[in-house]
């Protein structure tokens, strides 16, 4: 029998957080996390006690692709933290399940055929760009006032709900209010539910709670288990009276015009109605949070590179409105090359997985039930398959050399970069997610100049994403356009 993979030492209840974990509760007792983990010289493959819980750390393209392709069964399963699990429904719905089953699969099915597709995301696309607009206008009127993060969670939880509800909800800035944004009471409820919620999820004291151990039903989780009540409240009579409506319009009784929204798909989806719940619950959870810091590392890094924004800056004019009529350019791909390069910079933590049975990985036995966390900074640090992996480096992925041809990549050269997973629990929302952050980017670099108030802070805190460790401000500027050249006859 093979033997378990090595790791540092560990203690009785707080396994070895000791060696690896104390960066999160100070920058001053250690790195974050992922950087420590990346530090520890057991190789690719090591075991690491996060207090109570083994987790297998997964540290290079060829570990993750033997245990997230190769044997993407044996590691189908999805472990759930308390906090998680309160904010999840128990993930006994959704696609949080821990363990997949028919109804899992269902859904996912359903997400990719319909709920993500390419043409439903197509027909949110005017809505997106017209959400990023509004972002641009926003940071502008606010000065150098407004919250960055703040402005960048709205942005995106706006283009959520015109996605998800055909509704959205008016920036502070805004006068007069914008079409959508009429009889939205509910939805900034929602919104400031699911914000709240997302910061007990994130605290400090959360992440230590779960990994001590403390259960779902004590005292120090009333304050999240009340938010999340009254979340899953309000989203069942959003979901109902949308319900409703249907059937009034299906008596002959007048009803609002169909939607066609990720909620008409959803109720006609033919799936239980605790899915329909937390797929949504999901959407305001995964579905914002990567969304926005991924917006948000770009704005900051935008500004610690101001030639690579400039770039970027010139192909989004030419394409938003320019002389080649809208139409994307060759060129353009600098943009996607810019997000490209924040995600391998930044890059989003993924989820871990658990082994639903007995398995193994790089010859080291995983039992069942075993937590398998792939460090995703740690394959985008590579020196063994990046070239130069710690410069901010946009035109990587133009490079013949490099990175251009990365999306045809096979077997574990496809493993080293994956900002939305790979294999069985790979991420449906990918579609949506690439739609919104073209949108902003674009917008935004077609509409302001942004640089800095004072020395940016790059430095990450470890959590459910890999969030900018201090929120700062920048400064934002209108970028003129000029007129095209006349043509002389």
């Amino acid at each position: 029998m093979a033997l378990l993979a090595p790791g540092p030492p560990a203690f009785p209840i707080i396994g070895s957080l000791p060696f690896v974990g104390l960066g999160k509760v100070s920058s001053q007792l250690g790195p974050p996390l992922h950087r420590r983990l990346a530090q520890l010289p057991y190789g690719d493959v090591m075991t690491v006690w996060m207090g109570r819980e083994p987790w297998l750390v997964l540290q290079s393209p060829e570990a993750v692709h033997e245990a997230f392709v190769e044997k993407g069964s044996d590691f189908s399963g999805r472990p759930m933290v308390t906090s998680m699990g309160i904010s999840a429904g128990g993930g006994e719905a959704g696609f949080a399940k821990a363990v997949p089953d028919r109804a899992l699969g269902q859904l996912r099915r359903t997400a990719f055929s319909q709920l993500f597709s390419a043409a439903q995301v197509e027909r949110a696309q005017a809505e997106f760009d017209a959400e990023a607009r509004l972002l641009a206008e926003h940071l502008l009127a606010s000065s150098d006032s407004a919250s960055l993060r703040s402005s960048l969670r709205r942005c995106v939880q706006n283009m959520v709900l015109r996605f998800a509800f055909s509704t959205r909800v008016a920036h502070p800035t805004e006068e007069p209010p914008s079409r959508l944004s009429t009889d939205t009471a509910p939805f900034g409820t929602l919104l400031e539910l699911t914000d709240a919620i997302w910061s007990e999820l994130t605290a400090t004291s959360t992440f230590v709670s779960d990994l001590l151990g403390v259960p779902a039903d004590s005292a120090v989780r009333d304050r999240l288990r009340n938010l999340v009540s009254e979340r899953n409240a309000l989203l069942v009579e959003l979901i109902e009276a949308r319900r409703v409506a249907h059937a009034r319009g299906g008596n002959g009784a007048r009803a609002d015009a169909p939607r066609n929204d990720m909620l008409d798909v959803l109720l006609v989806s033919g799936l239980p109605p605790e899915d329909v719940l937390f797929t949504l619950v999901d959407l305001f959870v995964a579905g914002v949070n990567t969304v926005s810091t991924t917006l948000e590392w770009t704005l900051l890094l935008g500004a610690e590179f101001p030639l690579e924004q400039a770039r970027a800056r010139a192909v989004a004019t030419r394409s938003v409105g320019g002389g080649s009529g809208g139409a994307p350019t060759t060129a353009l791909s600098y943009v996607d090359a810019l997000t490209n390069e924040v995600l391998r910079y930044k890059p989003p933590l993924l989820l871990p997985r658990m082994a639903v049975r007995d398995t193994s990985v790089g010859g080291f036995a995983v039992p069942s039930g075993h937590v398998v966390f792939a460090n995703h900074w740690a394959l985008t640090r590579s020196e063994a398959h990046w070239r130069d992996p710690t410069a901010f480096r946009p035109e990587r992925w133009r490079s013949a050399d490099e990175e251009a041809g990365f999306g045809a990549a096979r077997g574990a050269s496809a493993c080293k970069f994956l900002p939305y997973s790979i294999g069985q629990r790979a991420c449906p929302g990918q579609r949506l997610a690439q739609a919104e952050l073209h949108a902003a980017t674009t917008a935004l670099l077609a509409t302001v100049r942004w640089r800095r108030m004072a020395p940016i802070d790059l430095s990450e805190d470890f959590g459910l994403t890999l969030t900018p460790a201090v929120e700062q401000q920048l400064r934002f500027e209108r970028v003129e356009r000029r007129a095209a050249p006349r043509r002389l006859l």
